[in-house]
């Protein structure tokens, strides 16, 4: 198996470590947690530190080996963790987007 650069590892904390692998398919988790349990922690740190929605889905939930179902709950903690005022202005502009492509099929 191939170790990931270290530019690919994310630090967590002395205790907990995720790393994604240059395929994007290797995730090692810490033991105790389990691969979900560490993307967990991983996306929560991140975006409490003010990281984008758009970074974490790239470079920890899209790559992660879950399932669909496991990686929408991951994207769900991340979405709800951002600031409501971006949360709202985001549906708005989907809402008018989505207004604007039903228009021209009605």
């Amino acid at each position: 198996m191939q170790r990931p650069s270290e530019s690919t590892k994310l630090a967590l904390s002395p205790v907990h470590a995720v790393s994604i692998g240059d395929a994007r398919s290797q995730t090692r988790e810490h033991p105790r947690l389990g691969v979900f349990r560490s993307l967990e922690f991983a996306v929560r740190t991140r975006m409490l530190a003010g990281r984008g929605l758009s970074e974490v889905e790239e470079q920890l939930i899209d790559p992660a080996p879950l399932s669909a179902e496991k990686k929408a709950v991951l994207w769900l903690l991340a979405w709800s963790l951002l600031p409501p005022s971006y949360q709202i202005a985001e549906v708005e502009a989907h809402i008018r987007l989505l207004s604007r492509s039903t228009e021209s099929v009605d």
